[in-house]
């Protein structure tokens, strides 16, 4: 009976340990700078630099280079649902065929995945791009 009421009070205690997850994934900051983790199969389809600003702004380039972005324009990011949308305002590469609204799903504070988009690839990439875009925070250059 008294080993019971141990197994009852971890129980208890430990839930009330635990961080509230939810709540701590809305204190995440999305703007910063960050790189699509290396994937084997998509690697030249991969997003190297995605840049979103504190002011809405963002761009997006496969491969940088000096000054080059492949599009660029504003976003905009609602905490609550974790819904995210680009808006594109220029380009160098042809973007009529992505799907730029979908779910941000924080892993922790320096990893993302983004659900629902289609970010395009750049011109000579071979590999079909992911269903999800894995993304952790880089150093923006």
């Amino acid at each position: 009976m008294k080993s019971f009421f141990i197994v009852v009070a971890i129980f208890i205690l430990g839930g009330c340990t635990q961080p509230n997850l939810q709540k701590s994934q809305q204190n995440i900051k999305i703007e910063g700078c960050w790189s699509q983790k290396s994937i084997t199969k998509n690697k030249d389809a991969s997003v190297d630099e995605l840049i979103l600003k504190k002011d809405g702004r963002f761009t997006l380039t496969f491969l940088p280079f000096e000054r080059y972005k492949d599009y660029w324009g504003r976003y905009s990011y609602d905490a609550k649902s974790k819904k995210l949308s680009f808006y594109i305002e220029g380009s160098n590469i042809d973007t009529k065929r992505l799907d730029l609204d979908g779910k941000v799903v924080f892993e922790d504070n320096n990893s993302i995945i983004l659900k629902g988009f289609f970010l395009g690839k750049p011109s000579y990439a071979k590999s079909k791009p992911p269903k999800e875009y894995h993304f952790t925070r880089c150093k923006q250059r």
